[in-house]
């Protein structure tokens, strides 16, 4: 009995190696570039829809290029990724992040994995920038 109980755990241990797809987070970025705000349009995003896919690591620069303060909010989206880091004025921030808020002319890398498909909201929810059309959609697959 022993010896069944040893071999069906060496089958197990084995068997998820070979699943294994490596370290996740150690794969190059997708690039994603978003301007939050722009010269001829204070309250926009852009683009206003994203298309990522579960597993790939992303590299999301947000850059506020508006006069005002913005921020990025996608709760239900930030509930089903993995955050490696973010990275702001030459700090790194680890762990679970909801929202990121930039100044004019500030700039913020996130590194991210999606780990369930599904489509988000995202906004920027300073009040009224949201109704002026600050809002998108994501869409992971």
């Amino acid at each position: 009995m022993r010896n069944v109980i040893v071999m069906l755990a060496v089958l197990l241990v084995s068997t998820s190696l070979v699943w294994a797809g490596g370290d996740l987070s150690r794969q190059t970025p997708v690039a994603l570039k978003v301007l939050l705000g722009a010269k001829n349009n204070e309250f926009t995003i852009s683009p206003k829809t994203w298309n990522l896919e579960t597993g790939k690591l992303y590299k999301l620069t947000l850059i506020n290029e508006g006069k005002v303060k913005h921020e990025w909010v996608a709760s239900e989206f930030t509930l089903t990724i993995w955050t490696r880091k973010v990275e702001v004025g030459g700090v790194e921030v680890k762990g679970v992040i909801n929202e990121i808020e930039l100044q004019p002319g500030a700039k913020a890398d996130w590194y991210f994995i999606p780990i369930r498909t599904g489509e988000y909201e995202m906004a920027c929810e300073i009040e009224g920038h949201k109704e002026a059309g600050m809002a998108g959609k994501i869409i992971v697959k």
